[in-house]
């Protein structure tokens, strides 16, 4: 009938408003980023290149894997710390109903980002641990709250944290695991990729047990513990838990020394493969990418990687004195994770994938503006200084010439 016409939008439009969407989201948790940086007292120009860089590692994500979670991995991760950072700058764990409301919060999202991504876990409860420990650092310091408000905000902050993170599982994940499906499951597996990554490089023990970076070998390497076990099945994870096992128990040595060099490779593999494809092109932009890039890429292997990593976990840490509260918890935080991601890359896949490793990428390119950051500080600090003991000679020198002057 005429008048009745149903407009249905166009495949593409949908497509393209879908797009700017989830561009929007990971764009929205950046600014969040950035904002917290500036809130701790970051100067907007480091707060603007940080900006520009993330966006720029995004935008190298997108060009492959725009419509999946790939992409989602680094501006969910610093959103998660600038959540943290926000309600510690903003004296949010100070109050028992928005402390309860934060940690809720935070722990509803933080299991989303976990459920993006198994691996995360250990990292948003790393990060949580550290939210608790400057809590409980600033509350000591501020003689107006009680011995028991002291003991009762930390703990309802975990509590409610743990409550949120539960409610997300409950609400959407484990209506998923009541379907009974077996070729899927809604977390990653451990096992198989921990034994599957003993190929990550080769090694004599791979070549010997047959192990190879395919998901099809995880099933015969099962099979040799248990022949009935199935892919992905109930005991699948179990039987290469025991192998995994029985590897370090016949062969230490060899295990110990494939970690080692796994160590070696991660994080350095991935500032030379960058600075390796920014050579390739003569532009202002490689050149300064370069240059951000070029002190972390002094750095001799992935081993020195991991003990300048945590070595700014312990910075932030007990830097809590004598810097602001917001700020060290930033740097302790982001250092954190850091190094977790450059454990699990050398633990998984040292080499550089841009698509598991965007995190890490923006750290390391994070390290290098704070390595020039410290220096304009120290400059500026030291030629303050200078100008300070020429300014107190020209008033001394003011001050004889009067007292002269008078006397005469």
């Amino acid at each position: 009938m005429p008048g009745d016409e149903v407009i249905v939008p166009s495949l593409t439009f949908v497509a393209t408003v879908n797009a700017f969407a989830l561009n929007l989201i990971r764009i929205v948790s950046l600014i969040v980023f950035v904002f917290f940086l500036i809130r701790i007292g970051i100067s907007p120009l480091f707060a603007l290149l940080t900006l520009v860089l993330c966006i720029g590692i995004i935008n190298e994500v997108n060009l492959t894997h725009y419509y999946s979670v790939y992409p989602f991995f680094m501006p969910f991760l610093l959103l998660i710390i600038s959540l943290f950072g926000i309600c510690l700058t903003f004296g949010c764990h100070r109050r028992i109903w928005s402390t309860i409301l934060s940690g809720f919060s935070i722990g509803l999202f933080g299991s989303f980002v976990c459920n993006l991504r198994s691996s995360y876990y250990p990292i948003i409860l790393a990060l949580l641990c550290i939210f608790v420990i400057f809590t409980i650092l600033d509350l000591r310091q501020n003689y107006s709250f009680s011995h028991v408000r002291r003991i009762v905000l930390p703990i309802f902050l975990i509590i409610s944290f743990i409550i949120g993170l539960n409610l997300f599982n409950r609400i959407y994940i484990r209506p998923l695991n009541k379907l009974g499906v077996t070729y899927n499951l809604t977390y990653h597996v451990v096992a198989h990729p921990l034994i599957l990554s003993l190929a990550n490089p080769q090694n004599e023990l791979s070549k010997r047990e047959g192990i190879q970076w395919k998901d099809a070998v995880g099933l015969e390497l099962a099979k040799k513990i248990d022949p009935s076990v199935k892919y992905l099945g109930p005991n699948y994870e179990k039987a290469l838990f025991v192998y995994y096992c029985k590897l370090w128990i016949y062969y230490p040595e060899e295990m110990f020394a494939i970690y080692i060099n796994k160590m070696k490779i991660a994080g350095h593999h991935l500032t030379s493969q960058i600075n390796k494809a920014l050579k390739k092109y003569k532009s202002l932009k490689s050149t300064t990418l370069r240059l951000i890039l070029y002190p972390m890429h002094l750095l001799p292997n992935g081993i020195f990687y991991l003990i300048f990593f945590a070595g700014l976990s312990l910075v932030g840490l007990v830097s809590f004195k004598y810097i602001n509260l917001g700020f060290a918890f930033g740097l302790t935080a982001l250092a954190v994770s850091g190094t977790l991601l450059l454990l699990e890359s050398a633990i998984i896949y040292p080499y550089f994938v841009i698509t598991l490793h965007n995190y890490l990428l923006f750290w390391i390119f994070f390290c290098g503006l704070l390595f020039y950051q410290v220096i304009v500080n120290l400059l500026y600090k030291f030629t303050g200084i200078i100008f300070l003991k020429r300014s107190e000679k020209q008033v001394h020198q003011l001050s004889v010439e009067n007292a002269d002057e008078v006397n005469g």
